[in-house]
């Protein structure tokens, strides 16, 4: 993601997404580069195209081939590649890099969802991770800290860079909206926020960033937004559990945010949240995070 904010000064956002402005001072250090003319006198369309993460496929990397040539800011990897098929991953995602160098282009961001329970990609390649709420329940902090510390080096090792996880909404154990009943660590924020922070250690301490969402949360959202339009409890309500994972994870810095797409009455005017300007100003302002904003899919 932030190939090109320490260059451009500007952030990714999600599969098919946009970005926004993030302080240079708050963004994670960018990877090297084989482009050695200033970003300044890159073209509008090249600029636009490295705000973007679009989709890709573990099985079929070769075919985002020209993407990566004509310079996308980064890739969303699905499937479910089988066992075994690390070193094609590691080679097929190696190609794309040297597909970026030779066209000039910045190195693009490999991420991919790795959560744990129903949502991981590569569970047949490095091993599966519960459920959030399945570890909330029976694993202590410092065991998820460390299983997520081991896949996060395998995924590593595999050429992604960022994780698209942990999942920080707050969500009863009954509320099977987006499955978040098991995507979700706790409906109470203390345990999300103690779980979130062992989750985004063990990835950080794998050597892959973390991504916490989904922005102003949607564990109490009335439908899936995958599927259909969504609307959140009221702000103030939000404000009382839903938000205060959020708050944490800028306050320590958590380097990127994915944005969902909730209408938050009280806030975005009727309007999804990732389509919203008030919604970027209260994160930025009102939660104080500066670092990469993502949207969601």
């Amino acid at each position: 993601f932030d190939a090109v904010l320490a260059l451009a000064g500007a952030v990714p956002v999600g599969a098919f997404g946009v970005l926004t402005p993030v302080h240079p001072a708050s963004a994670p250090p960018a990877p090297a580069t084989s482009t050695a003319c200033p970003v300044s006198s890159w073209s509008l369309a090249r600029r636009v195209d490295q705000l973007l993460l679009v989709s890709g496929e573990f099985s079929d990397l070769g075919a985002s081939a020209g993407l990566a040539g004509e310079g996308a800011g980064g890739f969303v990897l699905f499937g479910q590649p089988p066992a075994g098929a690390g070193p094609s991953i590691r080679s097929g995602i190696a190609a794309l890099d040297a597909d970026a160098a030779r066209a000039g282009q910045v190195k693009p961001w490999m991420s991919t969802d790795e959560e744990g329970g129903a949502v991981q990609r590569l569970v047949d390649v490095i091993g599966s991770i519960p459920a959030p709420r399945t570890m909330a329940e029976t694993m202590t902090t410092a065991q998820v800290q460390a299983l997520v510390a081991g896949k996060a080096r395998q995924m590593a090792a595999l050429g992604v860079d960022l994780d698209l996880a942990p999942v920080v909404d707050t969500a009863a154990a009954t509320d099977t909206v987006a499955d978040e009943d098991q995507r979700s660590f706790s409906g109470t924020a203390a345990t999300v926020i103690a779980y979130s922070r062992a989750y985004i250690a063990g990835l950080e301490e794998g050597g892959v960033v973390p991504t916490v969402k989904h922005f102003p949360g949607l564990g109490h959202a009335s439908a899936d937004t995958d599927t259909a339009p969504a609307t959140d409890p009221r702000l103030s309500i939000l404000q009382a559990q839903d938000l205060k994972p959020f708050v944490d994870a800028a306050e320590r810095q958590v380097p990127v945010v994915m944005i969902g797409h909730p209408i938050v009455p009280g806030l975005t005017g009727g309007q999804p949240a990732s389509m919203s300007p008030a919604a970027y100003d209260y994160l930025r302002q009102r939660v104080g995070f500066a670092g990469v904003v993502v949207t969601d899919s």
